[in-house]
């Protein structure tokens, strides 16, 4: 039991804490007031009508009414009404107090005036908080709005800012001190073609904004900038600014244009973050285009998966039997007639992430917008987002495997372009990223879809690399760049540019049709490398590129330009046709290939001829099974290869990797090699296990392909001599001599190059000539006529005979002098070679 003393400690803490309650409830009573201050010509007046705050009075200039406030703030269920001639143009607002306002009641406003509310300390918008407002509604912590002529409203007044009678229509914003933060929690909506601004230092919006078919501006900067005002599109200008703050849209908020024409969104800071079902959407309605929605963040946009087991659940998807989390995304897309808006983002790193996506579509008839990505440092797109359940009622499929399959699917993160899945579906819009390197890893999808209307393009440019790696955690949806048609609609190309591009762990670059439309070509253009290296997690899916047709329509082709060309642990390059659908070609240019551990390039096709294969490099290498194949599984011709190499190199000899243009039933393909060298590998007229060159008919023989080998003109076996079987012994060997006692008194010098070139790979200098230092006396013929040189000589002169020298010695200038005989102690003698010497 509790003791009196506690029990009454218990009570004063009880009475203490009701007693700060009500007094805080009393001091927000208080606080949630609308005062205006005494700074204009003609001043504000505010009128209490219960829940109602009527204001009144203000300063006019031209179409331009001016309220000044001490303190705004606005309880729950109340309004603050801005009773004004509605004929006005723009309502300006400022509060000068000191204090940051909190909204929580409704903002009203006659007529379509525009309403300005100015408060350079911050904003709050609480959960509660509305607008109605028939014109536009801008919220900013600036400091002034600027007006021709030097003129400002400024919420810090002073002497030289009180006559407003000549302002008209206002030009811009100025942040003179470190401006105040926006916070929206409530559903803030202005009518229909009209802008909703907000304009601070770090902005939050946890509600939502909406303009049906008008504009949002979202702008976050740093002190001492100025933000223009666009009277043309009733937008903001930030070519002006230097600096900026930010921006986070989160908590299952949305910013939306929906409407006729799509509307336009516009978001400018420094570190953008869409999270936890955060979404930038513009849908178009009927015939208008739409407007476009642009990111541009400074240093960074974030676009963060929802990850909360609690999220509501994406009412699309659910439609479909898949609950799952409203995704964070960037949308634009068209149900109309009207083109989808275009999507434009700016930045220096982007994160897409948790499931999170960005998407320009069409669903309707009209053309999907294009989607341009640009990220000075980097793109990040992976993870996958939390799956909260599934209604296998819902969706027509009974096998496991398809459900885990589609479920996985719908749960990556993606970038993307798509026409939609209804008759004469308007195209897709093209996908263009920029950016220094991307890398898109567990299961994320970059993507370019032609459902029933036309596909769009993908183009790709990286300064460093493009690696596209791993899986979901399933293992079943693999990390992606893909363009696909499945109706009589033609999908389009996939252009990369970068300097590497690295495709491992089952990451895949596809091209395919399923359908009676074409399917896209993929160019690949590298400076250094590309890389195609291994399978996914769960081992079903090997690294690859690949065209492919799946249907009647043509597939399209591969080129890869590259400096080195690398294939390793079960990679794949394919050219691929299971149906009548005729198969592409592939050509490789590269200064080197490497195949390596059962990986290959190859060209398949059922019903159609295979596709031709061409590479063209200084070195191919293959090793451990690794292949260069073409097969023709039906009654078509196997497909061509020719390969233009250096050098061609085959390890280890039974290593069964094989160079083979085969057919089963159709006629062999035509493989030419042109080469200066080819090692361990051999033309053969059947498959083994060794590695071989092949073009068979395995079915039909008399159908087998041919094998056409460019060697070298010069045949290094012609001019040899054939050796006689038996060999004579060879003559013993003369004894040599026996080391000297001088032997180790032995010098090595280094005189120069005499002219020979600095190494044997470097040709000789035309500076390095052989000249002859001695000085030649002049011929005889010249000092002499040849007519007088019989008659110089006597004739009586005997002939002196020449003798051997047998030995040597110095004279008295240390001269050596070769002489026939030995003559004193300085004499040398030759002495014969010995065994012994």
């Amino acid at each position: 039991m509790l003791n009196l003393a506690q029990t009454n400690h218990n009570k004063a803490l009880l009475w203490a804490t009701i007693s700060a309650l009500g007094w805080m409830g009393l001091l927000s009573s208080a606080s949630a007031q609308i005062r205006p201050d005494a700074t204009l010509p003609i001043n504000s007046e505010v009128r209490s009508e219960g829940a109602l705050q009527r204001i009144l009075g203000g300063t006019q200039a031209g179409q331009n009414l001016f309220h000044s406030f001490r303190q705004f703030d606005l309880p729950t269920g109340t309004t603050a009404y801005f009773d004004q001639n509605p004929a006005l143009t723009n309502i300006f607002a400022r509060i000068t107090g000191g204090q940051a306002s909190t909204l929580d009641g409704v903002l009203r406003a006659n007529g379509a005036t525009n309403l300005f509310l100015i408060n350079p300390r911050g904003i709050l918008f609480g959960p509660n908080a509305q607008l109605n407002v028939g014109g536009s509604f801008l919220a900013t912590t600036a400091n002034s709005v600027l007006f021709s002529n030097g003129n400002i409203f400024s919420a810090t007044p002073t002497a030289q800012s009180a006559p407003l009678l000549s302002i008209n229509r206002p030009l811009g914003l100025a942040f003179n001190q470190q401006p105040g933060t926006i916070t929206v929690q409530s559903d803030l909506n202005v009518q229909p073609g009209q802008t909703l601004s907000l304009l601070g230092g770090d902005v939050n919006v946890r509600g939502n904004l909406t303009a049906p078919g008008g504009r949002i501006d979202l702008g976050a900067v740093d002190a001492n900038q100025q933000v223009q005002l666009n009277p043309s599109s009733r937008g903001l200008n930030y070519s002006g600014v230097q600096r900026f703050q930010d921006i986070r849209v989160d908590n299952l908020a949305t910013v939306d244009t929906s409407g006729p024409g799509g509307g336009v969104i516009n978001v400018q800071g420094d570190r953008i973050t869409l999270a936890e079902g955060g979404r930038l959407q513009s849908v178009t309605l009927g015939e208008i285009d739409g407007g476009g929605i642009t990111v541009n963040a400074a240093t960074s946009l974030e676009v963060l998966g929802n990850l909360s087991l609690n999220s509501p659940i994406d009412p699309l998807i659910a439609q479909r039997g898949f609950f799952l989390p409203q995704t964070t995304t960037i949308l634009s897309t068209t149900i109309g007639t009207g083109q989808a808006s275009a999507i434009e983002i700016n930045t220096g790193t982007l994160r897409v992430t948790d499931g999170a996506k960005i998407t320009a579509a069409t669903d309707g008839l009209g053309p999907g917008g294009n989607l341009t990505i640009t990220a000075a440092r980097s793109i990040d797109v992976g993870g996958e987002t939390i799956l909260l359940g599934f209604l296998p009622e819902a969706v027509p499929f009974t096998e496991p495997v398809t459900r885990n399959f589609l479920i996985d699917q719908t749960s990556t993160s993606q970038i993307n372009a798509r026409s939609a899945f209804i008759p004469n579906s308007g195209p897709s819009g093209n996908i263009t990223i920029n950016t220094g390197d991307l890398t898109l890893r567990d299961g994320a999808n970059l993507t370019a879809g032609s459902n029933f209307g036309p596909g769009g393009m993908i183009t790709l440019n990286a300064t460093s690399t493009v690696e596209i790696v791993g899986s979901s955690k399933s293992g079943f949806s693999t990390s992606n760049v893909s363009t696909a048609s499945i109706s009589s609609n033609n999908a389009l190309d996939t252009i990369i540019r970068a300097n590497k591009l690295i495709i491992r762990d089952g990451g895949v670059i596809t091209a395919s049709t399923f359908g009676l439309g074409q399917a896209g070509d993929i160019q690949i253009s590298t400076t250094h490398s590309v890389e195609v290296l291994g399978i996914s997690r769960s081992g079903l899916i090997a690294s690859q590129i690949n065209a492919g047709t799946f249907g009647a329509g043509d597939s399209g082709d591969i080129t890869i330009d590259t400096g080195k060309l690398r294939i390793k642990d079960g990679g794949i390059i394919q050219l691929s046709s299971v149906a009548q659908g005729q198969t592409g070609s592939l050509k490789v240019t590269a200064n080197s290939v490497f195949l390596e551990n059962q990986s290959q390039i190859s060209s398949n096709a059922v019903a159609s001829p295979a596709g031709n294969l061409n590479i063209d490099t200084n070195l191919l290498f293959l090793n451990n099974g690794s292949n260069i194949t073409t097969n023709a599984f039906g009654l078509d011709a196997g497909g061509n290869i020719s390969l233009n190499a250096d050098v061609i190199v085959a390890l280890p000899l039974d290593g069964d990797s094989n160079i083979t243009a085969n057919a089963f039933n159709g006629p062999g393909g035509q493989i030419t090699i042109t080469t200066q060298g080819l090692f361990g590998i051999a033309v053969s007229e059947s498959n083994t296990d060794l590695n071989e060159i092949t073009a068979i008919s395995q079915n039909n023989p008399q159908l087998n392909g041919m094998v056409d080998l460019n060697t070298p003109d010069a045949d290094p076996s012609e001019n040899l001599a054939e050796q006689p079987d038996d060999v004579e012994s060879p003559q013993p060997i003369a004894r040599g001599c026996q080391t000297r006692q001088f032997a180790n008194q032995s010098r090595f010098k280094r005189l120069g190059r005499g002219g020979l070139p600095i190494s044997p790979h470097s040709s000789l200098s035309s500076l390095a000539v052989w000249q002859d230092l001695r000085t030649d006396p002049e011929p005889l013929s010249q000092v002499i006529p040849p007519s007088e040189l019989t008659a110089t000589l006597p004739t009586d002169t005997p002939v002196q005979e020449i003798t051997e020298a047998q030995g040597w010695q110095q004279d008295d200038q240390g001269r050596t002098v070769l002489t026939t005989q030995r003559q004193g102690p300085s004499h040398y003698a030759f002495q014969p070679s010995a065994p012994n010497c």
